[in-house]
């Protein structure tokens, strides 16, 4: 392509917006795929919610729309793409010529185009990894804290298996008759097992809670820092399109879509770690 010159910055360099980033629309916290995501529940159990159908619902909902959205922009991006190269560079110097003002603020969104490539794109990357590690730590340290919360149950557990080490019997075994006393001290022990996760799970599923704080920080990351960013290059991209009479009113990114399914399988993956229902009813104990 060839490069026209504006104040000797290459205009061809404002269309490297495309290499990496798309026009950003419908990405704030309450529409575009993010409103999709379902209000998060409180209980510690995920038994008789239909919590999870509503994730898989919402996921495949973006996903339909995303899918929606890329043949929308392939067929404008076709028609742009298609354009004679000399006809372009035609329109582009006549637009400059009718538009000096706004040709200079052209050239400076170049610009900023560029920079952005070198700067922010790389922190974005930087602080969506660090998400990632946080998510993965919050997983870490749940996991250790419901283990803790076990703790005393697992000992008496391992006391009990002692005191049936001399009758030769062990609990999941087909081939003895555990003792009535043995099954006694199992149902107390499996009791003790569902005070322990009750008492222990709230600060973490709770409104107020460690996994629904990581999730508001992270969708206002995205909504509030990362899209923004990216978005940054919307009207520079939209005035390529109008200087070329290519109709894109229709064109939308579907950055937000991808952040929006990644999103929504960190929910399902951090709330599939609790408990499906309490070990013990008022029927008794499962065993």
């Amino acid at each position: 392509m060839t490069a026209i010159m504006l104040r000797g910055l290459p205009v061809a360099a404002a269309f490297a917006g495309f290499v990496f980033a798309q026009i950003v629309q419908g990405a704030t916290a309450d529409s575009g795929p993010f409103a999709k995501v379902p209000a998060f529940p409180t209980a510690c159990y995920s038994a008789n919610e239909p919590f999870f159908d509503k994730v898989a619902a919402a996921r495949e909902a973006v996903i339909a729309d995303r899918e929606k959205q890329t043949a929308i922009n392939a067929k404008i991006e076709k028609d742009f793409n298609g354009m004679d190269m000399m006809e372009k560079s035609q329109r582009m110097q006549q637009w400059m010529m009718d538009n000096p003002q706004e040709a200079m603020k052209f050239a400076q969104a170049s610009q900023a185009v560029g920079q952005q490539a070198t700067t922010v794109v790389p922190e974005l990357s930087n602080q969506s990894m660090q998400f990632d590690r946080d998510r993965d730590d919050l997983m870490k340290r749940y996991d250790a804290a419901m283990k803790q919360a076990q703790a005393p149950a697992d000992a008496r557990m391992a006391v009990l298996d002692k005191k049936l080490d001399p009758v030769g019997c062990h609990f999941g075994s087909t081939e003895c008759e555990i003792p009535k006393w043995a099954l006694d001290e199992m149902d107390a022990i499996q009791r003790m097992r569902d005070a322990a996760y009750q008492a222990a799970c709230p600060p973490w599923w709770a409104a107020n809670g460690q996994v629904q704080a990581f999730f508001k920080r992270k969708r206002d990351w995205v909504v509030t820092k990362y899209l923004p960013a990216y978005a940054k290059n919307d009207e520079l991209m939209m005035q390529q399109y109008a200087i070329m009479n290519t109709p894109a009113a229709s064109y939308k990114s579907t950055l937000p879509h991808d952040q929006a399914v990644k999103y929504l399988d960190d929910v399902y993956k951090l709330y599939n770690m609790r408990e499906t229902q309490p070990i013990c009813t008022a029927k008794g104990c499962g065993r």
